[in-house]
């Protein structure tokens, strides 16, 4: 008997396709509850990104990283709405759009982890700012506080994601073999 994770160079089959496509479907409640999240993000920085990016006494960049992360979210959050709506649909057409949509969402999720890099290296590091620029500067203070809440949530989703896939698999670890008929 083969492991359920086990990996095999073989193509995928409808049975891998149809169990890959059913786990995303039972996800679908947790995308509800994310994406508002994201939405809701992203329109927080370009706002902030608009009203304050003139008036920031310390590092320029900041309004420019500000409204770059929230076009982004705002396009991953349309990626996914899209994801879902293609999920509801049983095609051809739909698994290969399914495709098409997760790179795109795979490529724009590299760009913002390569975006949030910068960002931190940005708000961080060395820069001309004084102390006191800092603590009256809004837009600063705004871009430290997300960037710091950015930390936890994925830190939070990583270690969720970790303590999930260790109780699922000692969960079919122990499980019974099934009996040959």
């Amino acid at each position: 008997r083969v492991h359920p994770r086990a990996t095999s160079l073989d193509p995928p089959t409808a049975d891998s396709l149809e169990g890959a496509v059913g786990w995303l479907r039972s996800k679908r409640g947790f995308l509800y509850r994310v994406i508002p999240c994201i939405v809701l993000c992203s329109v927080l920085e370009i706002v902030l990104s608009a009203l304050y990016g003139s008036k920031t006494c310390c590092a320029d960049h900041l309004p420019l990283w500000l409204l770059i992360v929230g076009i982004i979210g705002l396009i991953l959050a349309v990626l996914l709405i899209t994801i879902i709506v293609i999920l509801s649909a049983d095609s051809l057409y739909a698994a290969a759009a399914l495709g098409f949509v997760a790179c795109l969402f795979f490529l724009g999720s590299v760009f913002c982890f390569l975006w949030f890099i910068v960002g931190n290296v940005w708000t961080f590091g060395d820069s001309v700012c004084t102390v006191q620029c800092k603590k009256k500067d809004l837009l600063y203070q705004a871009t430290f506080w997300l960037i710091i809440i950015q930390w936890i949530f994925w830190v939070s989703l990583t270690a969720g994601v970790l303590i999930v896939r260790k109780r699922s698999e000692n969960d079919t670890e122990y499980a019974p073999l099934e009996e040959k008929a």
